[in-house]
């Protein structure tokens, strides 16, 4: 019983982490109509850092040694800043289904470039989850 309940909870909050990503491209549309476009990323950055400082905290695992806060900080730049600094542009110039439709491609032409730059190999299991994926997008 225990083992169902944990297996509930963890698909429960990959649900709500799905259905918040999903929304929030019809949220930012309507945002960015009011909020400049660097005043909501800083905002949503400061409350992100927020809540992730206070979980870190309680959870004891703020520490990180300098050199690995460096690279930490130049890969978040990367990362999170410039993919939703992206997004939002992306947002605001057109529908938000079509930037989800583009986004949905993102992890298949990431596998399309390393298996290319042959830094990744096929497989029968990779290739259905590229058809999958691509069949999911056309039904969007």
């Amino acid at each position: 019983m225990q083992s169902y309940r944990k297996t509930a909870i963890v698909y429960l909050a990959l649900f709500s982490a799905m259905l918040i990503w999903g929304l929030s491209f019809l949220a930012i549309k309507d945002v960015v109509k009011t909020v400049p476009i660097f005043t909501l990323l800083f905002l949503r950055f400061i409350v992100a850092a927020i809540l992730l400082g206070i979980l870190g905290g309680i959870q004891g695992k703020l520490r990180l040694p300098g050199r690995e806060l460096v690279t930490l900080a130049g890969l978040s730049l990367l990362s999170p800043v410039g993919y939703f600094l992206f997004e939002t542009f992306g947002v605001s110039y057109t529908q938000p289904s079509h930037v989800s439709v583009i986004i949905a491609t993102i992890p298949t032409v990431v596998f399309l470039i390393a298996f290319f730059r042959r830094q990744e190999r096929a497989t029968w299991s990779k290739g259905l989850g590229i058809v999958v994926a691509y069949i999911g997008i056309f039904l969007i």
